[in-house]
């Protein structure tokens, strides 16, 4: 059995030649008639739903994703369909066997990939998070050693603040 997907959306400009800042606060107000939920934040986009079956959930979400799209049509927005993509969460055993999604926007198909970053969080198709804490364990390692050869011609309290900063916010 699958059990969710995940299809990310991003609403890029506004056809009206506005700023981009006013492009995110009007597309929060347009939401209100939106006939679907999308889970937003900032000017990220998620639309999900779940299954037993793969072909059950494709059409469903085939049908979310038009409707989203005629939403983005008649509220003058454009869906930047090439970095929209779509991810299958499941089990190894589960996602063997199982055909990937067909879903596309507006006759363009959507990529299927096996990690998807939201909110600055990696997710892979088994929701093991070995690529996030790859990456936190990457980009904190590089910035240890970086204080640990400036560590000499700071205080300790000053040392303190920069692995706060550097450190801890990535962990945060």
């Amino acid at each position: 059995m699958c059990t969710f997907i995940a299809v990310i959306l991003l609403l890029e400009d506004l056809n009206v030649g506005s700023l981009r800042g006013a492009a995110l606060a009007l597309s929060s107000v347009f939401t209100n008639d939106l006939p679907l939920v999308l889970t937003m934040y900032a000017d990220d986009c998620t639309l999900h739903k779940s299954a037993d079956s793969i072909k059950e959930l494709n059409d469903m979400l085939q049908s979310d994703l038009e409707s989203v799209s005629d939403w983005v049509d008649k509220n003058k927005l454009v869906l930047n369909v090439s970095k929209t993509e779509s991810i299958l969460f499941g089990s190894k055993h589960a996602l063997q066997n199982e055909l990937p999604l067909a879903l596309s926007v507006k006759g363009m198909a959507l990529e299927q990939v096996h990690e998807a970053k939201l909110l600055g969080v990696k997710l892979d198709e088994q929701l093991t998070w070995l690529s996030h804490i790859n990456k936190l364990v990457a980009t904190t390692g590089g910035d240890v050693a970086v204080i640990r050869r400036c560590a000499y011609f700071l205080t300790d309290h000053s040392v303190k603040q920069v692995i706060k900063s550097f450190v801890l916010s990535q962990l945060d």
